[in-house]
């Protein structure tokens, strides 16, 4: 699966590019960001790909600017209750402040709300990440459980949400 729009190219995770990946996201600016924090290794890498080589699991490579900058990712589809569990880092440090995460996240909720025809989307963030909180509270994204003791934050976001949010631009 391939999906191009704003300049920026999707494309299905495979085999060929975990690696990549496992490396990008044993780094320690990705890994202090995630709700895992554990190093990877090859053999769980590949456990995991198998896992999620599936429909109910999409994760897209980013290409923009004619390279791999990033992953973003709508896994736990539930078909029958219309839900889905997002995510996305940037591992390239030149566009994790750029707008290409916005273009990514935008094109990620279309295609969860009008293709896949979702109601409903979730998001974990780590209670400690100011900068991914901020940036999923401006898509609509709430916080289900402010007190929970967990080192993360649980969001929703509903599609009569998202829509009124960006009809606004």
């Amino acid at each position: 699966m391939i999906i191009k729009k704003y300049n920026i190219i999707l494309s299905r995770l495979d085999i060929n590019d975990i690696e990549l990946l496992r490396e990008k996201r044993n780094s320690l600016n990705i890994r202090e960001r995630m709700v895992y924090q554990e190093v990877i290794s090859k053999k769980q890498q590949l456990a995991w790909f198998r896992s999620i080589d599936n429909i109910h699991n999409l994760y897209l490579i980013i290409h923009y600017d004619w390279k791999k900058v990033g992953i973003i990712n709508g896994k736990n589809a539930d078909f029958n209750d219309r839900t889905s569990e997002g995510g996305i880092f940037i591992w390239d440090e030149e566009y994790l402040n750029s707008i290409v995460p916005v273009l990514c996240s935008i094109i990620m909720h279309d295609y969860n709300f009008y293709v896949c025809e979702f109601e409903k989307t979730f998001i974990k963030v780590l209670k400690n990440n100011t900068i991914a909180i901020k940036f999923n509270k401006s898509f609509g994204y709430k916080i289900l459980d402010e007190n929970t003791s967990d080192n993360y934050f649980n969001c929703v976001l509903y599609k009569e949400n998202y829509i009124e949010l960006i009809n606004r631009y």
